[in-house]
């Protein structure tokens, strides 16, 4: 039997978006402290209550993950596209679902604004950010997800790679990495703008970006 058809609220959407944010706050903290307790094994001098402390602190994340899993049940752009994508697991899943607004989306130049990947789109000293913080986090999360589980999406990230290192030589190693990483995405995010747009019914701009590119859209996921 299908899962019945789930829509969340915005109180619903707040709620993920804050269990995600404190997610990778609890997982740095757990990843620091394991590493504590391995320092401490190696010395032969393990410290019970520090190994305690950080399966505590595991617990608590696989909660968070385990519930975040089950809100995803229903969802239409989860059941029909998203966990079918390479590298995109429950918690970008839900991150991604509680972030964009796809009704107020009409073009992927809005994702790309919110989530800081706009060309020229940096944080100045002093300045108010005109992106929304844990979306640009989400986003260098999903660029690593996508290399690291060598995503179909990562041959985009390759392709763009050497044509920087091709055009502009004088950038440097680090520089190269981040836009290629930034252009993986930005095609990641058209693509999810066109399948989630046609799935809530709603009108897709054609701007050569969509219209050109969106025939690969069918090719980035796990079969």
């Amino acid at each position: 039997m299908k899962n019945k058809k789930v829509e969340w609220t915005e109180i619903k959407k707040r709620e993920i978006k804050y269990l995600i944010g404190h997610y990778y706050r609890i997982q740095k903290h757990r990843i620091a402290m394991g590493n504590q307790v391995f320092a401490l094994s190696q010395q032969k001098n393990p410290e019970a209550p520090l190994n305690y402390f950080h399966n505590k602190i595991f617990e608590i994340e696989k909660e968070i993950k385990k519930y975040l899993k089950e809100s995803l049940k229903g969802v239409p752009i989860w059941e029909e596209w998203l966990k079918k994508v390479k590298g995109i697991g429950e918690v970008l899943g839900c991150a991604l679902i509680a972030l964009i607004d796809i009704k107020k989306a009409k073009h992927p130049s809005n994702i790309w604004s919110y989530f800081g990947l706009a060309p020229n789109q940096k944080r100045k000293r002093g300045e108010k950010v005109n992106y929304n913080p844990l979306a640009k986090t989400i986003a260098w999360k999903i660029a690593d997800c996508f290399i690291k589980s060598k995503s179909p999406y990562k041959k985009i990230y390759d392709e763009r790679k050497k044509y920087e290192q091709e055009k502009h030589p004088e950038l440097t190693k680090g520089h190269i990495e981040m836009r290629a990483r930034r252009y993986m995405v930005k095609r990641f995010l058209v693509d999810l703008y066109v399948k989630w747009r046609e799935l809530e019914g709603l009108p897709v701009s054609k701007p050569y970006v969509v219209d050109v590119l969106k025939h690969q859209m069918e090719d980035m996921i796990v079969k």
